[in-house]
């Protein structure tokens, strides 16, 4: 009898360890939920030695939240910040900026008709409102803003995901050359075209400082009579540029070296 009990500890002792390696095994094969790469940093370095450093932060739904901007031009320093407000839709409504040494707010607000297509876009600078009007052409996925700011007409073309291809600001022609097989800066985010314009509109004497908010890997720009290559590029093991230079072909021209930072959020 002693005997009988005995093999029947061992037996069931053997059907607990064996369920209990079921159950390792079972919790080591979970999935572990999927992140993307945003830029947290983006650092320029001119050649003139005028530096400009950008710190980006995000909402919960991977959004671009906050931009902090600080400029050194040789000793002559600014400070910009910008806010970014969302509908519960997650369509851009406004962007709220401030030139903080001088006091002064360059402020945006979107409207939006079916299918996502932006219809309005108000502008104030210090309070005063600029008067402006927007077109879309569907086929060609070109947006067009006129007013009476010395910037404007302004107007983008995107490809289907949103990333810009080509802008107009004022008589200036931008024009830019991608590649697909190679990730650019933005290239986790979901982008929006109002971004796009909002940086146009505003920054429409740098808007290449912020890599165009670009998910492809950027080749050339043609700016009016300029022309300048993403030369040097320099990638971590998961793809991600770390730094590069993007460089005047001509005897004229900006020479900048970046480098770019990143955090590791959840999709």
């Amino acid at each position: 009898m002693k005997i009988l009990k005995f093999l029947f500890l061992c037996a069931a002792l053997t059907i607990i360890v064996q369920c209990s390696k079921n159950n390792d095994g079972g919790n080591s094969t979970v999935p572990e939920m999927e992140r993307g790469f945003f830029p947290k940093t983006i650092s320029l370095q001119h050649d003139t030695g005028e530096t400009i450093e950008y710190e980006l932060s995000y909402d919960l739904n991977n959004n671009i939240s906050f931009i902090d901007q600080q400029r050194n031009s040789n000793g002559d320093v600014s400070h910009m910040q910008s806010e970014f407000h969302y509908s519960p839709e997650g369509q851009l409504m406004q962007v709220l900026t401030e030139d903080v040494l001088n006091g002064i707010g360059y402020d945006i607000f979107f409207t939006y008709g079916g299918n996502n297509i932006i219809t309005g876009i108000d502008m104030e600078i210090n309070a005063t409102a600029h008067e402006t009007t927007v077109f879309y052409n569907e086929d060609q996925l070109i947006y067009g803003v006129n007013g009476d700011l010395g910037n404007l007409p302004t107007s983008c073309r995107f490809d289907a995901e949103n990333n810009l291809t080509e802008m107009y600001i004022g008589i200036n022609h931008i024009q830019l050359e991608t590649s697909e097989n190679s990730r650019g800066i933005f290239a986790d985010m979901a982008l929006q075209p109002a971004l796009s314009l909002w940086n146009g509109l505003f920054f429409f004497y740098t808007p290449y400082e912020l890599y165009f908010f670009n998910q492809n890997d950027l080749e050339a720009v043609q700016i009016g009579d300029y022309n300048y290559q993403y030369q040097n590029k320099i990638r971590d093991g998961e793809g991600n540029l770390l730094s590069f230079d993007f460089r005047s072909t001509g005897l004229s021209g900006t020479n900048i070296k970046y480098a770019i930072s990143y955090e590791k959020r959840s999709l």
